[in-house]
Formats: C-alpha cells, structure tokens, sequence
C-alpha cells in the first residue's frame, strides 16, 4: 500500500505495542523493519517483545534452510505453536531428551553461612605437603548396638518394598501392616504392570517401570516420607553361579540407578530412605565365606545421597544366603529400627548376635627391605607374580623397578 499511499510504519508500531509481550516475525529478508520496531518509543509498553526473521539478509553467510528453523525454534521457544508436521512432510522423526536446564554458562554461587562455615570447620583436610605415609587408609570394622528406636505408626512414613529376585519380602510387607504403616509391595518380573491388591510387578531390565512406579508412588503418598527396601542384591547359594551373569545386575545395580532417576525426573523434596539388603558382601570377622559379585551396589549407596540431597543410602549386610522369608522376626525389627537411625556409617553388617559399622582408619605401609648386595635389586614385596598392574608413567621412586624389568621379575599381567 505504500507505494501509492503514505506510510504509517510509526502508527500501526504504535498500536501493535499495546500488546503484551509480541511476537514480531518479518517476513522479507534481513533485519531492518524488526530492529526499526524495537527502537520506537513505544515498545516500552510492551513489555517483553520479540523480533525474529524468516529469511537470511544477503550478508549472512549461512544456509537459507538453518537460518529458518532457527527463526521456527525461536518462535517455539516463545510458546507459538509450530506444525511440525508440515516442516518435514512424509519423515518420521524421534524425539530426544533434551537437558533440563541451558549450558549459559552463568555461575550460581551459593553464598557460605554460619552453619555450612562450621561445618567446613570440622572437616579434616590434607595439606598438600603431607607425607605419602598419610595418604592410605584401610577399613575397620567397628561393633555397635542395634538402633533402640522402634519405628512404628507414629513415624509417617510410606514404605515401598522390592523384592528379592525370587519374590522374597511379602513376610516383612506384613509385619509393617501389623505395626500400623502403610507399605506396598514390588516383584520382579518380565513386564511392568499393577495388580488390583496394589503390589506392582517390575521388569529390572529397564527404566520405565520405575517411571510408571514412582509418580504413582508420589500420589499415594501424599507428600509423606517413603522408606524403601530394597531386597535385589540378596542371593542364595544355589544361584551363586548365576549370580556372576552380568544380567543378574539388573536387580541389584541398575535397579538402585533407574531408582533415582526416576525419583529425580519427579524433582520432588520429599524425603527418602533406602536401605540396600544384601548378603555376603563384606568379610568383618574374616571368616566368612564372602560373595561380593552384587558389591556394584555399594557405588549408587554412595553417590546417589551426594546427587540427591532428600535420598539417604545404607547397607545392611547378612552373613548367609538363607531365604529372606526364613529370616528371624528379630532382625526383621531390626532392619525395620534402621530407618530411625541417624547412621554414622552407610555400611553396616550382622553378624551373629552383634551389629557392625564400616569405618576407615588412616594405615603407615611398612618400608621396603634394604638390597641384599650392592648392585643387587631389592625385594619388593607389594608385588605378586601374576599380578595385574597399570603403569600410567614412569615409576620416580626407586623402590620401583622400570616397567622393562617387571616382566622379568613377576610374570604381571598389564592393563
């Protein structure tokens, strides 16, 4: 029209900036009208507009097709609804996660207080120049009495119960029930899927039964803490062999990962216990007949409580491979008492009549022996024949022999 008629460009940018928050999509090449629109005087009035392009002016050297879908992302980005299906007719398209938050490279400093200064305080850290005599430590086992709380329906907790790869639990789900809480019950199984007494069953292999389980688990629980137990890593002695199979992992590892990342897509703040049961993890006596291939879940124990500050992880280890069901009803209480106590260690074991905690305490190694002979190399007895070793570079104590003289004196295995 203004080829034949004024242009009122100042005008109508005047009543288009009474909307809130425009959009401004210019439909030639180049910028020119959008960055116009942006410095009238008006868009003050506006609040948060914004202006994109639909094609590339001619200094741009870019492709015509990437500058417009980066113009279609923008507009998508600003909530304008786009029809994919038109953008990319006849092509059949996946979808991918994306982050949940942008890499904008901003630093969000928590600021230290009083409490966290204190804290710091306490802490022990290893000056730099510390000997290398203080740098190893070895874990110890400490005897503790079993927690005196008893948990019952005056702690408002829901109790979420997973059962042993053989479907071992149901004996606890009712002593919980018999206590007054309430409890709900989860198999192993080849499909994930609700039954109508509420117990669910769960493929271990993976991660979308735990999505089906946990918000389903949040609406049930209204808000209230959930103790979980988590049975996976038990084993019996008839099932030592294929307990190696890497698949077996599933109950055990992988079951305990898919667990907190189901909890943190949730992003809730309720909080949440879980107590790995396992057997034959740890030799505390040094007599027993250990079976540590479930030990992986020791590393989610550990680190899930540092990714999510609501989850608390402990372990508590049996000394036999006798099924759960036949467990004594005094330990069942005493596992139950776990989840009342403030634990100084994750890692806990019974043995017997006693209740161990896992601690480390800091070990001097022992000087090597002096060379029999001038001339002669000396002894080293922190190396086995046959032993496997990984050399990142070249050895400067000289207690170490270079890695051309190894194979010669201990037959390694390197890795």
């Amino acid at each position: 029209m203004h080829a034949d008629h004024t242009s009122r460009f100042s005008d109508a940018l005047q009543e288009l900036w009474r909307l809130k928050n425009p959009i401004l999509l210019e439909g030639g090449p180049g910028r020119t009208l959008g960055v116009l629109a942006m410095q009238h005087p008006g868009r003050q009035n506006a609040v948060d507009p914004v202006t994109t392009s639909s094609i590339r002016p001619h200094y741009e050297n870019q492709s015509d097709v990437e500058f417009l879908l980066q113009g279609i992302g923008r507009l998508w980005l600003c909530g304008v609804e786009v029809r994919w299906e038109s953008i990319y007719p006849g092509q059949k398209r996946r979808r991918i996660s994306l982050p949940t938050y942008p890499f904008e490279r901003r630093n969000y400093w928590i600021e230290t207080t009083p409490a966290s200064t204190n804290i710091a305080q306490e802490q022990k850290s290893v000056p730099a120049t510390s000997s290398l005599d203080d740098w190893f430590y070895t874990p110890t086992w400490k005897r503790t009495h079993f927690p005196s709380d008893i948990v019952d329906a005056s702690h408002p907790a829901f109790w979420l119960i997973i059962a042993d790869r053989y479907g071992a639990g149901s004996r606890l789900k009712s002593k919980l029930e018999a206590l007054g809480m309430p409890a709900a019950f989860v198999r192993f199984g080849e499909t994930s899927f609700r039954h109508t007494d509420g117990s669910f069953d769960l493929n271990p292999a993976g991660i979308g039964g735990y999505r089906e389980l946990f918000p389903e688990l949040e609406r049930r629980t209204a808000g209230a803490p959930i103790n979980i137990v988590h049975l996976g890593s038990l084993a019996r002695e008839d099932d030592e062999n294929a307990q190696a199979r890497p698949a077996d992992q599933n109950y055990g590892f992988f079951s305990l990962l898919h667990i907190a990342q189901a909890i943190g897509e949730l992003r809730t703040s309720v909080p949440i216990k879980i107590g790995i049961i396992s057997n034959r993890l740890h030799s505390v006596t040094g007599e027993e007949d250990v079976a540590p291939a479930m030990a992986t879940v020791l590393g989610p124990c550990g680190v899930i409580p540092k990714e999510y500050p609501n989850i608390k992880c402990f372990n508590v280890d049996l000394p036999d491979s006798q099924p759960f069901e036949n467990l004594r009803d005094e330990w069942l209480a005493n596992i139950i008492s776990e989840y009342a106590e403030e634990h100084a260690s994750r890692v806990i074991a019974y043995r017997g009549k006693y209740r161990w905690e896992r601690h480390f305490e800091r070990v001097k190694l022992n000087e090597p022996p002096p060379s029999p002979a001038p001339g002669v190399a000396p002894v080293i007895r922190r190396l086995r024949p046959g032993g496997v070793y990984l050399i990142t570079e070249e050895p400067v104590d000289s207690d170490w022999p270079s890695p051309g003289i190894l194979p010669r004196r201990v037959s390694p295995n390197w890795c």
